[in-house]
């Protein structure tokens, strides 16, 4: 599986679970390494869907706000997503990276059982996904 982190997951981040999945069978690439750090969410998100078998990560959850053009072009990708709660970069990097790891597996299962192009809400706490409809 290949996985996609945006800018509001701190690089360091992806970097460690790049490393921690390598053995795994996964790809794990971030914003930063694949676009200029500034692209607007609308066109890497055109991008991916274009290449096509990306799972994006993000805590960017204007991404899901109803007629935002973040949603439309969310939707348009076909791309499978995972929020982290609206209140993830608040958290310090230490926590985020707890919580990042913590739900990793979660992560994983959804991605593997789920159709293309759905999207779910990581909580802070608690193992259930909530389903998000781009």
């Amino acid at each position: 599986m290949k996985y996609f982190f945006d800018n509001c997951v701190a690089p360091a981040i992806a970097r460690g679970m790049r490393e921690l999945c390598v053995d795994h069978g996964h790809e794990i690439e971030f914003l930063r390494n694949k676009f200029d750090a500034s692209t607007p969410d609308v066109e890497w998100l055109e991008a991916l869907g274009a290449e096509g078998g990306w799972i994006v990560i993000s805590a960017d959850v204007r991404i899901t706000r109803r007629n935002s053009p973040e949603r439309a072009a969310w939707k348009a990708s076909g791309l499978t997503a995972f929020f982290f709660h609206e209140h993830f970069a608040e958290d310090g990097f230490w926590n985020q990276v707890n919580t990042v790891v913590r739900k990793w597996s979660d992560i994983q299962a959804q991605a593997r059982r789920t159709p293309r192009g759905k999207g779910f809400l990581v909580p802070k706490a608690g193992n259930k996904l909530t389903a998000l409809d781009p």
